[in-house]
């Protein structure tokens, strides 16, 4: 495990890319409880998304600060979203479905539908709050199940928020690039992330319960290899240590405003105890 503010003698600078280049399709999952900050993390990514390109977002609570430019989608959905024309601003949708309609499961997946079949030839960002709801453990519509899959070869970046990772469908955490954790208690979301993304178990639940007030954990399925061979260098360890130890790094809590930063920091490589990962 490393942290990002540890300054101690052992350490070197490293660049924690916390912005990622729209042109490659990525997939984030980001967890925690009610009030950790996960959400205020989303709405960083979201902020952040290039305006040259298009993004929806699906928010059942309504609580999502999606920002004053919005075109809100109602039932009945359209059928496609169009996309403005080449050299215009991207265009960002909120979908809010009716929690209460006895056809939201059918909604919901609907609109995943919508970012799914965009044009593939442009880059498209959809994020997913209280993602519970969309992607339910043994209830997860057909839409969802084509962005596990498909969503790389479309062009397509998702990312995903919600409370307990052990609700919702697993392939969301295997399928991930980048996992962030934020305050997590119940031990059996715990073990889902431990199990799921090959991080020892123990060493999570000690990560976890280090964290400070909205302090964060970033789990990084495949750790830069620039960063390891400096890493592996600096504190003459081996390149497995090394990238066992960029794979999860304890991050500072974000600054109440502004745009989300890539943080240039400190730190120490320690141990990870990494497991082989589950993918599908």
């Amino acid at each position: 495990m490393s942290s990002a503010t540890d300054s101690g003698p052992r350490g070197e600078e490293l660049f924690v890319r916390q912005r990622y280049d729209a042109r490659k399709p990525l997939f984030i999952s980001i967890y925690g409880r009610k009030g950790s900050g996960k959400s205020h993390l989303a709405e960083r990514f979201w902020a952040d998304w290039p305006r040259q390109y298009s993004a929806l977002v699906i928010d059942p609570t309504g609580d999502f600060v999606a920002g004053d430019d919005i075109d809100d989608l109602t039932d009945p959905l359209p059928y496609r979203l169009e996309l403005p024309s080449p050299g215009d601003p991207g265009t960002r949708w909120r979908y809010r479905p009716d929690m209460g309609s006895a056809t939201v499961d059918d909604d919901l997946d609907r609109a995943v539908g919508l970012a799914f079949y965009v044009d593939k030839q442009i880059p498209f960002l959809l994020v997913i709050d209280e993602d519970h709801v969309v992607a339910r453990v043994n209830h997860t519509g057909p839409n969802m199940r084509r962005i596990y899959y498909e969503a790389r070869h479309r062009n397509l970046s998702v990312i995903t928020c919600g409370p307990r990772p052990v609700q919702v469908n697993p392939l969301q955490l295997s399928q991930s690039d980048y996992v962030y954790i934020f305050a997590l208690p119940h031990p059996l979301d715990q073990d889902r992330v431990a199990a799921t993304c090959g991080i020892d178990p123990a060493r999570l639940r000690e990560a976890i319960a280090g964290l400070g007030t909205h302090e964060y954990l970033r789990f990084d399925a495949a750790p830069d290899a620039n960063q390891v061979a400096l890493v592996a260098h600096s504190e003459g360890i081996s390149e497995q240590e090394a990238r066992d130890a960029l794979t999860v790094i304890h991050m500072p809590a974000l600054p109440p405003n502004g745009r989300l930063a890539n943080y240039h920091t400190r730190t120490t490589a320690l141990d990870a105890g990494s497991t082989e990962r589950q993918t599908r």
